[in-house]
């Protein structure tokens, strides 16, 4: 069974939206999220591996940081601060506010790795 976009959890949403949100801006015509806001059908195009994999870690690094995303944003906010901390895509955790809180979380989000979104012809692709 396909998973769906509106079936994720709020965090995971907020994850995947500011993905497509910063994507290439060349992404070809009608597929680009600031266009369409349609993150529904980016999410179809996502390579099957990529979501695997990255719901797998978000899954993970959740319940890492349970306690410090408890002190912050709420779910969907805090899903979206960790795509723009984690790509250094100038903002995100560490300038909302949070003080100590925002500096771990910061911390935490670029010991996630560091991730990109381009979408093509072929699809969309984080990597």
């Amino acid at each position: 069974m396909k998973t769906r976009l509106e079936n994720l959890s709020s965090f995971e949403r907020g994850f995947f939206t500011a993905a497509f949100w910063t994507a290439d801006e060349n992404a070809p015509g009608g597929m680009d999220y600031r266009d369409t806001g349609n993150a529904s059908d980016l999410w179809e195009r996502l390579h099957p591996i990529n979501k695997k994999t990255l719901l797998y870690a978000l899954r993970n690094w959740r319940v890492e940081n349970y306690d410090l995303l408890e002190q912050a944003g709420d779910d969907e906010q805090n899903g979206f601060d960790l795509w723009l901390t984690q790509s250094h895509d100038g903002s995100g955790f560490w300038d909302r506010g949070y003080g100590e809180v925002g500096d771990k979380l910061t911390e935490a989000a670029h010991l996630f790795g560091s991730y990109d979104c381009t979408i093509d012809e072929e699809g969309v692709f984080i990597e």
